[in-house]
């Protein structure tokens, strides 16, 4: 669902809300050069930011070239303030699997 940008960062904020109640759940946040630039020759620039989680909650929007850093100050506060409650990922197993015990002969 296309929202303006407005809605999009409200709707954002609640969903990171509303996650941080639950345990275990994921939210895909991505962008990327909006592909109706490329087709029209006068279109501004502008880029896409999508939300999901999993299949059942997708929000999208479109930032003009003009509200890119006023826009992008907004999304980074929302964006840190839902992501209080996140554990950090533990990557020490994945070193220990990936170092595996090496045969050496001298």
């Amino acid at each position: 669902m296309l929202l303006s940008n407005e809605q999009y960062l409200a709707q954002l904020a609640e969903h990171l809300r509303q996650l941080q109640g639950k345990g275990a759940s994921s939210l895909y946040l991505s962008q990327k050069k909006n592909p109706v630039f490329d087709d029209e020759q006068n279109a501004k620039p502008s880029v896409l930011l999508r939300a999901k989680n999993g299949a059942n909650w997708k929000i999208s929007t479109v930032v003009n070239a003009e509200n890119f850093t006023d826009f992008f100050g907004k999304y980074a506060e929302v964006c840190k303030g839902g992501m209080i409650g996140l554990k950090k990922r533990d990557r020490k197993k994945n070193k220990k699997k990936k170092k595996a015990p090496s045969a050496s002969t001298a």
